[in-house]
């Protein structure tokens, strides 16, 4: 990615929303209902710093992102088709080749995990148990945090 990208994608915000900017579900379904009654919006730097390595990441998701606070809709939906078609491109992507008991496991502050859409042909039924870990607020590489903008932060229930 050019640099002069690279400086601007570091000072944007980009609002996530369960959903992105394309709902997969149906109208009337119970995820519409839940989403519409408590929405959990949050603003988080396009670009944040991995509170391990220090690696700077892109940290847009196309099942949450919804738009890039500050520019047009027409902007944003330019920019964020873009960063999707990096973040997606199969020079970056793992595939993995499931065998009875296999486990995935991968730090959402770094990737994120897209479901394989070219499964259809196959006589499989695809199961998924996700578990997520509780994790740090993240921070642009200015030290700007996230933000909340509705909903409060859900944590892990104590026993």
């Amino acid at each position: 990615m050019p640099w002069a990208l690279q400086r601007f994608l570091e000072g944007l915000y980009a609002e996530n929303r369960f959903g992105g900017r394309e709902k997969r579900w149906e109208k009337e379904s119970e995820a519409a209902a839940l989403t519409e009654e408590t929405p959990i919006i949050s603003e988080h730097p396009v670009v944040r710093v991995h509170p391990v390595t220090g690696q700077k990441l892109i940290y847009v998701n196309p099942g949450f992102t919804s738009r890039i606070v500050g520019l047009s809709a027409s902007q944003s939906d330019r920019l964020l088709d873009l960063l999707f078609a990096e973040i997606t491109n199969p020079a970056y992507t793992v595939r993995v080749r499931w065998t009875p008991d296999s486990i995935g496991i991968w730090d959402n502050r770094a990737t994120i995990h897209q479901a394989p859409t070219d499964l259809g042909h196959l006589d499989v039924v695809r199961v998924l148990h996700r578990t997520t870990v509780e994790g740090d607020i993240p921070v642009g590489v200015a030290g700007q945090q996230s933000r909340s903008i509705s909903g409060a932060p859900f944590y892990a229930r104590t026993a």
